[in-house]
């Protein structure tokens, strides 16, 4: 983007960079050119990754993936500068904001940076923050996959999110905080359509937000810019809080050493035993 992005450090608790502690920032490059926000995914990868993590090598001998690009199976980081606060779409346009959703950003980045005094969020309570959010996290995750269902497990706060493949939506109005996601091939492309959220989505750190009505649709597949890459697309409908779809794009590098989680202490990050949050974190208010 043609901004300067701030990103997230290696600190293994992330709500901490709720606070607005930030270890580094880079810049990204112009975003590529295509339709205007909300306009469908293109047929091709929208540029190589600006500005790629500066992962270790893998030794010559790691795995590698299987050949078929519809085996997704393996494990997976993060292999773009991850961002704190989005402003555009993947094309470079404008986050299309209704009112509502505008002020519900801005006042969350307020509270945090101006007053101090960030709010509570799924990730602050230990709560799965949803996949989007959840993919968008600098912590390795992998997935396993068979005819009926592919599973995606995430080494921060233990997620798991299960697609269910070639199946309708449930009709029983269960939410959950990864939604009810069903899954289907169009080509070598895994197309994911999620409803159902149990909450509202925070989509970045500083709180760029979903209703729990969105929708949300992501096409996955393989790519290689020289070594394998799975690119993810993500399609945010929500009428509460922008005036049309939009769509964003997340690189992540295949990183079979990283198989091994390392494990994952979300317990002290919740308030004290008087039910008040520690590090300053406070309850968000209601909407008026």
């Amino acid at each position: 983007m043609k901004r300067r992005r701030r990103l997230a450090g290696s600190n293994p608790c992330l709500f901490v960079a709720s606070l607005g502690f930030v270890a580094m920032a880079m810049a990204q490059a112009p975003p590529p050119a295509g339709p205007a926000a909300g306009g469908p995914p293109p047929d091709g990868p929208p540029g190589a990754p600006a500005a790629p993590f500066a992962l270790p090598p893998l030794p010559a001998d790691a795995p590698r993936p299987s050949p078929d690009p519809r085996n997704l199976e393996g494990t997976w980081f993060h292999g773009q500068p991850l961002m704190f606060r989005m402003e555009t779409d993947m094309y470079g346009s404008p986050l299309p904001f209704t009112t509502k959703g505008r002020r519900i950003r801005d006042r969350r980045v307020k509270s945090t940076y101006e007053d101090g005094l960030p709010y509570v969020n799924a990730s602050a309570e230990c709560k799965p923050p949803g996949q989007p959010w959840q993919l968008d996290l600098n912590f390795p995750f992998q997935i396993y996959q068979s005819s009926k269902e592919i599973v995606f497990v995430f080494q921060e706060y233990h997620g798991i999110w299960n697609i269910r493949m070639n199946q309708p939506h449930r009709r029983s109005g269960r939410r959950e905080y990864f939604g009810d996601s069903v899954g289907r091939w169009d080509g070598d492309t895994l197309v994911v359509d999620t409803i159902g959220y149990k909450q509202g989505l925070w989509l970045d750190v500083d709180g760029t937000p979903t209703s729990a009505k969105v929708h949300v649709v992501q096409r996955i597949r393989r790519i290689d810019y020289g070594d394998p890459k799975l690119e993810i697309v993500t399609r945010i409908d929500d009428s509460e809080m922008y005036t049309s779809p939009w769509s964003m794009v997340r690189i992540y590098a295949w990183r079979p050493d990283k198989m091994i989680f390392d494990e994952y202490n979300c317990e002290w990050q919740v308030g004290a035993p008087d039910g008040l949050a520690r590090y300053g974190l406070v309850p968000e208010p209601p909407e008026e």
